[in-house]
């Protein structure tokens, strides 16, 4: 296969990430009007150093830059776009339901009773939540605030001049991601809605009360319906056919659902026992967080689905057959 190549005047950045995937992606599309940055890194002197000087190069300097465009608000994504807004008086764009999230990750008060879905927050044990409580105690400690976080709800069209950028509300990964669409060149930069070699963490997380799996496969679908011509993740390779990396995901989930059905039992289960059976290899406990979160998404659809019953017993969620 052909190398695949960014479109005139767009320039990718590589940063360093402390994540299994190690680093992530920004990019940098040049318009009249000045420079836009879709994502903007991890908030570590590591990788503000390597974008500083990426923008020193590609841009003349970080000062030029008119835009950050946030696909998601996990800190390899959002976490130096604060710093931007600082230096450089940039706009910074973020859906507004992951504006809420971002507020309520950097809240000083513990908000994880109000926020995490209750049949989440249900089945953390105390290693667990000491997990989350850590996680979210060194983001808060790392991340750049945003002073004038412009809130958008998707579909909006944003015009730089000789260069149009269409937001994708494409909720799943997170309630308020956002891909971003070249039109005139048919290009989607991704963020992790769509990526070439793993699928996205889909887990039930908060309380917003839809399927984080049933809309993420809807923005699989919408994916289908554009065909771009070629996809830019924020990790990893590029994708030379992005509805068909989407029809892909949207297979991988359905063989997810069947792996579910068969970890449940006639006698009801818990989601973390489910869990436990789907992913029976030991894991660090924010791993474990994950793997119990996506079991839970599965869980639910199919719940919603009919395809598996779930009471309350004694307080807590189980599933049968």
């Amino acid at each position: 296969m052909a190398e695949i190549k960014l479109p005139d005047g767009a320039y990718r950045i590589e940063m360093p990430i402390p994540f299994p995937l190690k680093s992530v992606h920004a990019y940098v599309l040049e318009t009249a009007e000045g420079f836009v940055l879709v994502d903007s890194g991890f908030p570590s002197i590591e990788a503000r150093t390597v974008i500083e000087q990426e923008l020193e190069r590609v841009c003349g300097s970080p000062s030029n830059v008119v835009a950050v465009i946030i696909t998601h608000f996990h800190p390899d994504h959002s976490g130096l776009a604060g710093w931007l807004e600082e230096i450089a008086g940039c706009q910074v764009y973020i859906h507004e339901r992951d504006w809420l999230r971002l507020e309520q990750l950097l809240a000083e008060e513990d908000p994880s009773p109000k926020v995490l879905a209750p049949e989440l927050a249900a089945q953390l044990s105390p290693e667990l939540s000491e997990s989350w409580r850590r996680v979210r105690q060194d983001v808060r400690r790392l991340l750049y605030p945003i002073a004038r976080p412009v809130l958008v709800a998707g579909d909006e069209v944003l015009d730089f001049g000789d260069r149009s950028l269409r937001l994708l509300w494409t909720p799943g990964h997170t309630e308020g991601h956002l891909c971003v669409l070249d039109s005139a060149e048919r290009v989607l930069y991704a963020g992790d809605h769509l990526l070439a070699r793993i699928t996205p963490h889909i887990g039930a997380w908060y309380t917003s009360g839809e399927n984080p799996l049933r809309l993420y496969e809807r923005s699989l679908n919408l994916i289908e319906e554009l065909a771009p011509r070629f996809a830019f993740p924020a990790h990893e390779a590029p994708l030379e056919d992005p509805a068909g990396r989407a029809r892909e995901i949207l297979k991988h989930h359905q063989e997810r659902r069947q792996a579910v059905l068969s970890a449940i039992s006639a006698q009801p289960r818990s989601a973390r026992e489910i869990s436990e059976a789907l992913f029976p290899q030991r894991m660090d406990g924010f791993n474990q967080f994950l793997a119990l979160s996506e079991t839970i998404a599965h869980l639910q659809a199919l719940s919603e689905e009919g395809a598996v019953r779930s009471s309350s017993i004694d307080g807590q969620r189980l599933y049968s057959k």
